[in-house]
């Protein structure tokens, strides 16, 4: 599985929403389930489509997952992390 963004720069103040679209690309030979986790942000500070499952091999989808930027962020930029795993074995290792 691969994962890129296509919002590379967001723009939200502490407490404001903020919709990311990312794009997810099975690049093995078989069909995969997917999740994904935002590294740097609590569960209750993200969204997530309920279609976060299943890709056929070689298929792509875009993904957009709202955050919800937490008040303790200071202002200016931040970084943030995005991690897809999947049920391939090749994936897990």
């Amino acid at each position: 599985m691969r994962v890129l963004t296509t919002t590379p720069f967001l723009n939200a103040a502490p407490g404001e929403s903020v919709t990311c679209r990312l794009r997810i690309e099975n690049d093995g030979r078989l069909p995969a389930n997917y999740r994904l986790r935002i590294v740097g942000f609590d569960d209750d500070h993200v969204v997530f489509p309920a279609t976060n499952g299943a890709l056929a091999a070689g298929d792509v989808t875009d993904v957009d997952v709202l955050l919800t930027i937490p008040d303790a962020f200071a202002p200016g930029n931040h970084a943030i992390g995005v991690e897809v795993s999947s049920d391939r074995k090749q994936d897990s290792g």
